[in-house]
């Protein structure tokens, strides 16, 4: 097991996306740079007196969601699908086969050693938040947040409370002889960002909500797969996805060994027994008749609290051309 901080892209303190960084600071100097907002794309229109050119390529990339879309609509898929939506074959691949995506459950765990760890009520204060947010002075020309973003001074600042993450190989991925590819990430979450992370559907009695902290256990790579689909009734409407989560069972396997070493962490380790760290009820109507910590128990908790981390992905797959059947696209696109 290997643990380490969480990387973030960050600048300034602050979560950074994809066009902050890398579109937005450009949009007045670079030229050849147009970005079309509020505008939908629904397909890539073939025609024989009407081409688009480029001096070296054009890459469509509309998500792990809106790109199959495009594409099927445009007549390039699975002819199954396209024949069932009456959409006119252009070229047929596996498009939208084999989608999946990193799983994710939470264990909470009650802290009963409040002065030792970040407490809301406490810290986050107006002091604290003047600190993040502020004038720095009464003419107001400083301003301390200058500080915090370029400092990330406060807990103001924090990462959404994610503090760090672990990474592990299963016996799952070891007994394949890949033991240096986890398989399994577990992440704490702090006190401070647990109550807004952890629901009141988690079965917890808001009695023990004052100081939790939250671990997630997420399923990194995997095995079983899904499909996304054109709607045959509305082409233009929502796709079909079923992900077809935890489908294969050694899905749950990693997953309930992941449990077993949050588990051992939380309840056993020098750092937690200071906290006098427990794990909070967990009351749940699909378990009352199941011995509770058992791997039926969390068998059962695994599949009813299974969650998408959002970090979908698989549905124009890159492979190795035309002798993978499964690929959408090849190395050079």
């Amino acid at each position: 097991m290997g643990f380490m901080p969480r990387e973030f892209s960050k600048r300034f303190g602050r979560r950074v996306s994809a066009y902050a960084g890398y579109i937005r600071p450009f949009l007045r100097t670079r030229r050849n740079l147009r970005v079309i907002a509020k505008s939908e794309v629904r397909r890539i229109l073939g025609s024989s007196k009407q081409h688009s050119k480029s001096r070296k390529e054009i890459i469509i990339s509309a998500g792990v969601i809106g790109s199959p879309l495009l594409l099927m609509r445009s007549g390039v898929g699975p002819r199954d699908v396209l024949d069932e939506a009456q959409v006119p074959i252009v070229k047929e691949l596996p498009v939208g086969k084999g989608i999946h995506d990193h799983v994710v459950i939470s264990l909470t765990f009650v802290i009963n050693n409040k002065s030792l760890v970040f407490d809301p009520d406490r810290d986050l204060n107006p002091g604290t938040l003047q600190i993040y947010n502020a004038f720095g002075d009464e003419q107001g020309n400083v301003k301390i947040w200058k500080i915090c973003m370029n400092f990330s001074i406060g807990p103001y600042s924090t990462s959404g409370g994610y503090v760090g993450q672990a990474m592990l190989a299963s016996s799952v991925t070891q007994n394949e002889g890949k033991p240096t590819w986890p398989d399994t990430m577990l992440y704490p979450v702090q006190s401070a960002s647990a109550p807004a992370v952890v629901r009141p559907a988690e079965g917890i009695a808001m009695a023990d909500w004052e100081t939790p902290v939250f671990c997630g256990i997420v399923l990194t790579r995997p095995k079983s797969r899904g499909t996304l689909t054109l709607n045959a009734t509305n082409v233009d409407g929502d796709p079909v996805i079923d992900f077809n989560f935890l489908s294969h069972p050694q899905d749950i396997q990693v997953l309930l060994e992941g449990i077993q070493t949050a588990l051992k962490i939380y309840e056993e380790t020098p750092a937690y027994k200071r906290l006098e760290a427990r794990l909070a009820p967990i009351e749940m109507p699909a378990c009352d008749n199941l011995e509770y910590r058992s791997e039926e128990f969390w068998s059962v908790f695994i599949r009813q609290r299974g969650n998408s981390f959002l970090h979908a992905v698989g549905t124009c797959r890159m492979g190795r051309g035309q002798s993978d059947p499964d690929a959408v696209v090849d190395s050079r696109l």
